[in-house]
Parts: structure tokens; sequence; C-alpha cells
């Protein structure tokens, strides 16, 4: 399982950053768990996976990617990431490589693994700097 945390403050204040990484961990095993017990529970856990990732809105992930927030919709199974890329203009087969990326991401993780062989659609909603949108579902094999 691949877990990434990022911080926009400075060294002095990264407890709560920190913390914010501990629930989160918290949030990923409690999925797991859930997700093996009841389909509401995968809800119920896909929520508050949601709400602790939320508190961070607005942090970089990495030079190119904001994180931009997490809607869940369960009446039709869905977990939508809300990402800004600071890029212009991507080329056709860059946006197949992200696909392809997401998809590797997602069905490497086990509590969007289970859920995604559950039925959900975990769905990456993506904005670039020169206003492209694209949206991509990922898919395990």
């Amino acid at each position: 399982m691949v877990m990434a945390f990022a911080c926009s403050s400075p060294p002095e204040a990264m407890r709560p950053c920190l913390l914010s990484a501990a629930a989160g961990a918290a949030a990923t095993f409690a999925f797991a768990a859930a997700a093996l017990a009841q389909p509401d529970d995968i809800c119920t856990a896909a929520t508050l996976h949601a709400k602790v990732s939320n508190a961070e809105v607005g942090v970089w992930l990495d030079r190119q990617t904001r994180h931009d927030g997490i809607e869940v919709v369960c009446r039709i199974r869905t977990v939508q990431f809300t990402r800004f890329l600071n890029v212009r203009a991507p080329e056709r087969d860059w946006w197949e490589r992200k696909a392809k990326e997401w998809s590797s991401i997602n069905c490497a993780n086990q509590m969007w693994r289970i859920a995604i062989e559950d039925g959900w659609v975990i769905l990456a909603k993506l904005t670039t700097a020169s206003g492209e949108h694209a949206n991509l579902v990922a898919t395990c094999k």
C-alpha cells in the first residue's frame, strides 16, 4: 500500500501534519477491514477517508499536483478525487500514461482495490493549468 502525505507548513508546525498522517493511516486500515465486512461499510470507511483527506485540501502532493478534495457518493458507489495539475496542454499519450498510473496506484492499494472489486468507481477528476479536463476511472485486471 502506498500512502503519501504532503504538508505545506514549515518544520516547526509539522505536528498537525503528523497527526493528520496518522489519522489517514487509521482511516485506511479501517477502510480495508470494513470493506471485507458489509457493502455499507465501504461507504462509511470511504466517507471517513474523505473527511480526513479533505482537511488537507490545497496541499501540493508533488510539484505538479494539487489535492482539491475527495467526494464520496454512496448511492452510486463513487469516490471522486479532484486534482489540479500545473501542466499546460499535455499530449494525448500523456493522458494515457496518467490513466494507467491512476489504475496502477488504486489497484495496488488494498482499500481501493476492494472497493473496485465490489463495484465502486474510483474516479480522478483532473483539471490542467491550461483548462483541459479529464476523468480517469481506475480499473483493475
